[in-house]
């Protein structure tokens, strides 16, 4: 069995690198040279992420390695990947949240939300994807994902299922927090930089402002009825444990014995709603402190953790546990996935894609839909939710108005569909993969939410369209 396996595992190492050279030969034609070795790449990663060929923090430095031999891009812009916003912002969130363990505060949360939130799998997975969803709505995805993860991991640890990668409770639960960190960015401006580009885009074409008010009474119901077909898909899938062991009456109890919060406890929970406050109102400080980002403020709290004393009169972190304990991995993984995408865009190979479509034959409708739902979806599954924006809304107005078609409806459904992310082990999922959670466990369960939300926001869209006047109207856009 070990030596089947070893097989399998050469079997996919050498995989990888053949799937590119065959891109690189064969799609240079389709993608130009730089074009064709972006997708090989990323052919490459892919396939060693999903099987786990290698470590998943060894695939991330594929772009790097690649570049190196075969410049396609400007190494700077992949490098910086490795030092971005998103890393900084990560790195600083899981200082601030490594103290929770050694300070108790982690059990505490834990069984917060277990005596709130049931001994049900399933209402645990429902109320985990709300409250994020909530939260996605006024914060960026990642800082949602990358507060609230390191909570539900808490509650799994409290439970008996703190190796992540061999837990059967572990996959519905931190799934629910990435799909509904996703999910609820779509609802307002504020829930993702994609959202401002598309507005950007639409205020350039109409030459009118456009108020937020009016995306958010268009996308609200869309993304909740979406969400609604996506928390459905979710409660259907079988499930290995059902319920929770132990009673809300046996969690309050022991939530109860804990007795009053420690000092070591209560700063970590002031750091923690500090971080919340300073994410929340970076708009109002941002022209005072402009350097001063959601990921520098993190980081400075977490900085701020080892000079700051428990009941003990000892140090809340120190190096030593940081560097013993820290997710060095999914920094490497959130940077390889970046550096992906970086090549995808830098290239053009993304914008060949946008080409392609405009060569096809639509004539608008529920089709037409459908092609530009699966376009924006896997844009953003492949590079990122902005560069989706950046490349769909556009090519959206272009092509319906060669069609005489309004492009207003058209416009919110590709609004809705670059709102998703589900297949990949790529952006809020590798938050989780971080954590332990298994490739396997994420391409299975998004598998399913791909082809529901797909469907979802689809029909959906369609149905607005059709019954719903106001979704297909704004300001200087034509109208039928």
């Amino acid at each position: 069995m070990n030596k089947n396996k070893g097989r399998m595992q050469t079997f996919n190492l050498i995989l990888g690198p053949v799937l590119f050279v065959i891109s690189w030969l064969g799609f240079t034609d389709i993608f130009g040279k730089d074009g064709a070795v972006a997708v090989g790449t990323t052919l490459w990663m892919i396939v060693w992420w999903s099987t786990v060929a290698t470590s998943v923090a060894v695939t991330a430095m594929v772009p790097v390695i690649v570049n190196a031999f075969i410049p396609i891009a400007p190494m700077p812009s992949i490098l910086s990947q490795y030092s971005s916003e998103t890393i900084v912002l990560l790195f600083g969130a899981n200082l601030l949240t490594l103290s929770w363990g050694p300070t108790g505060l982690g059990n505490r949360l834990a069984l917060g939300a277990l005596r709130v939130a049931g001994t049900s799998v399933r209402q645990q997975m429902v109320v985990w994807f709300i409250v994020t969803s909530l939260f996605s709505a006024l914060l960026p995805n990642t800082a949602v994902a990358t507060m609230f993860m390191p909570v539900a991991v808490a509650m799994l640890v409290f439970l008996g299922h703190g190796d992540i990668a061999k837990s059967d409770l572990a996959p519905p639960i931190l799934l629910a927090v990435c799909y509904g960190s996703t999910l609820g960015g779509g609802m307002t401006p504020l829930g993702g930089a994609m959202n401002p580009m598309a507005i950007a885009i639409i205020q350039d074409y109409t030459g009118q402002e456009f108020l937020y008010t009016e995306w958010i009474f268009r996308m609200v119901p869309y993304v909740v009825i979406v969400s609604a077909f996506v928390v459905a898909a979710m409660l259907l899938m079988p499930l290995k444990i059902k319920r929770i062991e132990g009673t809300k009456e046996y969690f309050k109890s022991q939530y109860e014995a804990l007795g009053k919060i420690k000092r070591g406890e209560g700063i970590c929970l002031v750091l923690f709603g500090a971080a919340l406050v300073l994410i929340f109102t970076r708009s109002y400080y941002a022209t005072i402190l402009p350097n001063f980002t959601s990921g520098l403020a993190l980081l400075f709290l977490g900085f701020i953790s080892f000079f700051m004393k428990n009941e003990d009169g000892e140090p809340l972190l120190t190096w030593e546990y940081v560097a013993k304990n820290a997710m060095w991995g999914l920094l490497f993984l959130i940077a390889g996935g970046g550096a992906m995408a970086s090549m995808l865009t830098t290239t053009g190979a993304a914008e060949v894609v946008a080409d392609m479509v405009k060569g096809m034959s639509l004539e608008g409708g529920i089709m037409m839909m459908l092609v530009f739902t699966i376009i924006a979806y896997n844009l953003s599954e492949f590079t990122s939710q902005t560069t989706s924006s950046t490349l769909c809304i556009p090519l959206v107005i272009s092509v319906a108005l060669a069609l005489g078609l309004v492009p207003t409806p058209y416009i919110f459904v590709t609004c809705m569909a670059f709102s998703g992310a589900f297949l990949l082990p790529t952006g809020l999922r590798a938050i989780a993969m971080g954590y332990g959670l298994q490739v396997g466990d994420i391409v299975k369960r998004g598998s399913i939410i791909y082809v529901v939300f797909i469907a979802a926001t689809t029909l959906v869209g369609y149905l607005f369209m059709q019954y719903w006047p106001y979704f297909s109207q704004l300001p200087g856009m034509p109208v039928q």
